[in-house]
């Protein structure tokens, strides 16, 4: 399993050389299964496995593709100059905001936060690219609806930007994006905003039945 230190006090945990262990754990905290703007995309590189994380509202597809593409490009022979995270950022990465991180913590708070997150075999750390970008079109404060304390952002017509709108704000793992569609004929995609830790377990079924019975 993922090691566990004390520092100060405080619970800290840290990737191990256990590809498995360490996909499991970031898998288990940041639950893509249940999260439609979540991706857990595995992939090779240069022979090795690899798993990469990110918000699909936070990257653009243009960059993921491009990311996806180099990535994937590197052949074994370059991959096993890489013998660690720190050696394969010294490799393959131009990115100035690039780190090797072994505090699992810290690595699903850059995901949240809008960072790529690279897990691959047989290293103890898991790589960070931050190559974020926020939602292009400008947020701005409806005209019906102002406000004179808290934020004067709002809504638009893209439901990917508005949960990156509310991640952005809500960095946590336990926020859920839970995507669903209704409307026999206008099929209407509908996303169930909670957050998993505190949520009322009886009134959401409540609520996932009632938006199932919509036709």
């Amino acid at each position: 399993d993922t090691l566990t230190r004390i520092t100060s006090g405080d619970m800290m945990e840290i990737f191990n050389s256990s590809y498995e262990n360490n996909v499991s754990s970031v898998s288990e905290k940041l639950r893509p299964q249940d999260n439609y703007d979540i991706i857990a995309k595995q992939i090779e590189i240069g022979s090795k496995k690899a798993t990469l994380f990110c918000i699909t509202g936070f990257i653009k597809d243009e960059m993921f593709d491009m990311t996806m593409q180099y990535l994937t490009k590197i052949t074994k022979g370059e991959m096993d100059k890489a013998i660690d995270a720190d050696s394969f950022l010294r490799h393959f990465t131009t990115y100035v905001s690039s780190v090797a991180e072994e505090n699992s913590d810290v690595f699903i708070t850059a995901i949240l936060s809008g960072a790529i997150g690279i897990l691959i075999e047989g290293y103890r750390k898991g790589i960070i690219i931050d190559c974020r970008s926020y939602p292009a079109r400008n947020v701005q404060e409806p005209e019906s609806d102002k406000v004179l304390r808290g934020s004067h952002e709002g809504f638009v017509e893209s439901i990917i930007i508005n949960t990156a709108l509310i991640r952005k704000k809500v960095r946590s793992a336990d926020l859920t994006m839970e995507r669903t569609t209704v409307g026999s004929e206008s099929k209407t995609d509908v996303v169930l905003c909670y957050m998993a830790n505190r949520v009322n377990k009886k009134h959401l079924e409540i609520l996932r039945k009632k938006l199932s019975e919509i036709r």
